[in-house]
């Protein structure tokens, strides 16, 4: 099978290697040699059958579900974040691009750009994996968020190159707490040499600066192209999945992208909410015969816009777990959430519930805190990240389900310690409820599948949770008598996951919330324990005669 060159010569220096032997959610791109861009390394694409896709059939006709906003305004922002500047700084810049203006380079994130972190990402999770037989995904993730996290918490003034969302970019040592934590996982595998857990992630490392490299060449090379002239999405619904097809004019194939129709309908509607005064529904309605030019111009970008944003938002958070997520639902459970009936006891009790640890993907209310709010999430109603949110209204609750890592543990215990003084400072009445597995000085045997150097670090998060003059209230939620929905939900026909672990729902208040009365700490804990109760079992059946 040939391949194509567009005949651009790239940029001299801008990428030391292509992409090589790409494979991503059942679409693969054949080896490319030296010199090419992704253009040429993505010229063979063809579509291959996925599990994931059902029969489908071409239906641009949009359905939405709609979406109760109680509040204009999130109940907690970062600090200096105007979140209704930013809204309309964009949907100006938007306009003027519809109504025949330049466009602004970063006004929609770059496809490629993002396919390529995501296969890069894959071959550093498949290398890994493949290294230590008996390490799992989640070992990939925890070193990944924390990190990412690390980088975060320690800002470098030298920046050799661009600093990208995904990927640390100058936290990357051998001697970091996470990567320490991974050789100390690696170890209590057994299945290496005990001088090759040091090896394994020194290599990693070194891959991680080149995946960089390779990332940050791809950006220089298409971040500039404006979308829609060369690059065209399709939409295909079938039972249960919408299909969206990226393609561009040099293309064979396109490649596909898929989620499932409710959260199709979730994020457009979540889109439609923020930029409501440039974009309405009718927008997304295929043209008619009718139509005047003004208006099949509109309706293309606008489908283009949230096609664009959806696509790239399902690599990003696969990308964040791995990047085998869209392949084989490998990774994934540092996304799962609460379920909804959770949310309503929260909203039953506290006046405002707020979401610490969410994404378009999971989230279920209005607005939250999330990882790539900069680029992407904020189009969905994120405020950003939670470290930077310091200005929580009297009377909110937060719910914080975090990813099980012991940075993000960490993080949360201090940070929670913080905002609960800076409250009773100004008497303001806050809560927040911590959703983590059980890692106490009680571990249950299910326990033991998890490394112990990751219980002995998020164990000590956990105890000073449970031990502080803040905590109010400590429920244990006993293994596999309850359950999550799936990190991997929008993907799956089904949404529920038993918990294999004991969970641990953990109240922490400021003085002013503790002296409320009229809570009910023993209705409060009943109805948990059956928001978060066997729900899942009849999900699990449904999946089983699915999978059959």
């Amino acid at each position: 099978m040939g391949k194509h060159r567009s005949g651009k010569k790239r940029q001299r220096g801008s990428d030391p290697q292509p992409l090589l032997n790409l494979d991503v959610g059942g679409v693969s791109a054949s080896a490319a040699v030296g010199g090419e861009s992704i253009e040429s390394c993505l010229a063979d694409l063809e579509e291959a059958s996925n599990p994931l896709l059902s029969t489908t059939h071409t239906n641009n006709e949009p359905t939405t579900s709609p979406i109760t906003t109680s509040n204009p305004e999130p109940a907690v922002t970062p600090v200096g974040y105007k979140r209704q500047e930013r809204v309309d700084a964009w949907d100006a810049a938007w306009s003027s691009w519809l109504n025949g203006g330049e466009y602004q380079e970063g006004l929609l994130p770059c496809f490629e750009t993002e396919l390529a972190r995501h296969f890069q990402v894959k071959k550093l999770s498949s290398f890994l994996l493949d290294s230590c037989r008996d390490l799992k995904m989640p070992a990939f993730e925890r070193w990944l968020l924390d990190v990412k996290l690390e980088e975060r918490q320690t800002p470098s003034k030298k920046k050799k190159i661009a600093e990208d969302p995904v990927l640390p970019t100058h936290t990357l040592l051998l001697t970091s707490a996470s990567s320490q934590r991974l050789m100390e996982e690696i170890g209590e595998t057994g299945s290496v040499e005990p001088d090759q857990a040091q090896t394994i992630v020194q290599e990693l490392i070194r891959r991680t600066q080149s995946a960089l490299v390779e990332i940050h060449s791809q950006r220089l090379r298409c971040g500039h192209q404006t979308p829609v002239k060369s690059d065209k999405v399709e939409i295909e619904r079938g039972s249960y999945l919408v299909s969206m097809l990226y393609s561009r004019k040099k293309w064979k194939s396109p490649f596909i992208v898929k989620i499932t129709i409710s959260h199709y309908e979730k994020l457009q509607q979540r889109f439609l909410e923020t930029h409501h005064k440039v974009i309405q529904l009718h927008d997304l309605v295929a043209s008619t015969a009718s139509s005047t030019k003004q208006e099949k111009r509109k309706r293309k970008r606008v489908q283009h816009s949230l096609h664009l944003l959806l696509m790239v938002l399902t690599l990003r958070y696969s990308s964040f777990s791995g990047g085998q997520l869209l392949d084989d639902f490998r990774g994934g459970g540092m996304q799962g959430a609460i379920n909804e009936q959770g949310f309503d006891v929260l909203k039953e009790f506290f006046p405002v519930v707020f979401e610490c640890f969410a994404s378009p993907l999971n989230v279920t209310l209005p607005f939250f805190a999330s990882a790539f709010e900069p680029m992407l999430d904020w189009h969905f109603g994120s405020v950003g990240d939670l470290a930077l949110c310091d200005s929580f209204q009297d009377g909110v609750c937060g719910e914080a389900n975090p990813p099980f890592t012991p940075a993000y543990m960490e993080f949360l215990s201090q940070y929670i310690s913080h905002q609960l003084a800076q409250a009773d400072k100004t008497d303001r009445a806050l809560s927040f409820v911590v959703i983590i597995p059980s890692v106490g000085d009680n571990d249950n045997k299910d326990h033991k599948k998890v490394s112990s150097a990751v219980k002995r670090f998020a164990a000590r998060a956990h105890n000073d949770m449970c031990h502080s003059k803040r905590c109010t209230l400590h429920i244990v939620l006993p293994a596999k008598e309850h359950g999550y929905v799936e990190g991997a939900q929008h993907l799956r026909p089904t949404r529920y996951k038993r918990s294999l672990y004991d969970t641990s729902v953990i109240l922490l208040q400021s003085q002013a919330a503790q002296g409320n009365n009229n809570f009910d700490k023993t209705l409060f804990e009943e109805k948990i324990r059956l928001a978060f109760a066997e729900r899942h079992s009849e999900e699990h059946q449904k999946r089983q005669k699915v999978e059959e």
